[in-house]
């Protein structure tokens, strides 16, 4: 099919309210589409934070503003301010607020255009290597498990989040040679090795079935590398 068209209103792949804010998404032709419409008290230190539990946003955001005003300020000290009809491009570690006293409503991409269709393989691979937590979280489905085989035991996506954290937050675990073995719209299977605080490896072959372009089932198999 050439062309996709779908209604944020009626046809939303994906809506969640968060405090301060409503998110709605829709996926056309593989291309994530989000629309967030943020209160005019909104800020992300106030309502997102305590939620995701870093210091900073650590998403990459490009986007359209098409209502309202909203200041951004990065670790760096940069800042900027954009209004309707902005575009903007935002690098991880900021914090945004809505000023002015009225609501904000933008549109961001999932991958920017030109780019073509983003496997969510490579979601997941850019999440890892920048540190984007709330990218890498983006890539799993509500409904999210994480099975856990030698716990005999099934974990739920926020249950599993502050293991997934402290694993991207960490600076003695390591992967080396990932790949994307294969991927299709069902199923993505993933292969590295895994070097572990105590020195010990582990090739892991990481089995993911998806759902409406996102992780909803993650099983993993190792083989210890001596």
């Amino acid at each position: 099919m050439p062309i996709e068209v779908k209604s944020f209103a009626s046809q939303a792949d994906e809506a969640k309210d968060m405090p301060n804010a409503r998110m709605e998404a829709v996926n056309v032709l593989g291309q994530r589409v989000m629309k967030l419409t943020l209160a005019p008290d909104w800020k992300w230190s106030k309502d997102i934070k305590p939620i995701v539990g870093t210091a900073s946003c650590k998403a990459t955001h490009v986007g359209i503003i098409i209502e309202g005003t909203i200041h951004c300020v990065c670790d760096d000290g940069s800042e900027a301010t954009y209004t309707a009809g902005d575009a903007y491009a935002i690098s991880p570690n900021h914090d945004a607020w809505c000023v002015g006293g009225k609501q904000a409503v933008v549109f961001e991409f999932a991958g920017m255009w030109g780019e073509g269709k983003m496997s969510l393989y490579k979601k997941i691979k850019a999440a890892q290597d920048g540190k984007d937590i709330e990218g890498y979280l983006d890539c799993l489905h509500e409904d999210f498990v994480f099975v856990r085989h030698q716990l005999g035991a099934e974990v739920s996506k926020s249950d599993w989040m502050p293991t997934l954290t402290a694993m991207m937050e960490s600076d003695t675990l390591s992967f080396s040679n990932q790949r994307c073995l294969y991927e299709n719209e069902e199923i993505m299977v993933e292969h590295s090795l895994m070097t572990f605080p105590d020195g010990t490896s582990e090739a892991v072959m990481v089995v993911n079935l998806l759902k409406d372009g996102k992780i909803i089932r993650t099983e993993t198999g190792a083989t210890p590398i001596k």
